[in-house]
């Protein structure tokens, strides 16, 4: 099972880097938008699609999953921040949420349930 990590904070991605390392996923890793839909597109093997919600560069992991779906319609997409929901953009129906700081356990459940779902109508 492959995913591909897009997170701009260095310390944050080599956490979750580990975090998806050890529950058993291959990660391929991007620091913004743009980069992780180049990587999107090279590799079909991608099946999951975890992004931060607040990036640089001007794409957002709301933009970034509208932009991925036009891709990849079947890609399934775990958003995260460590915002309160109500200070984000409204998730996109077809995408899971994750709140940071979270633990390996919650990562686990919520992909678990994400991968256990039909991929969400693109």
């Amino acid at each position: 099972m492959k995913v591909l990590l897009v997170e701009d904070d260095p310390d944050v991605q080599m956490m979750a880097v580990e975090s998806l390392r050890y529950l058993g996923y291959a990660v391929l890793t991007a620091n913004e938008g743009a980069a992780a839909l180049e990587v999107l597109a090279r590799d079909p093997e991608i099946e999951v699609l975890f992004t931060d919600v607040v990036m640089p560069k001007g794409m957002s992991g709301v933009d970034l999953y509208r932009e991925a779906r036009r891709i990849r319609p079947d890609i399934r997409v775990l958003l995260a921040s460590g915002y309160a929901r109500g200070q984000l953009p409204t998730i996109p129906e077809g995408c899971d949420f994750i709140a940071k700081p979270y633990r390996v356990e919650d990562l686990q459940k919520r992909l678990s349930q994400l991968l256990a779902a039909p991929p969400a109508p693109g």
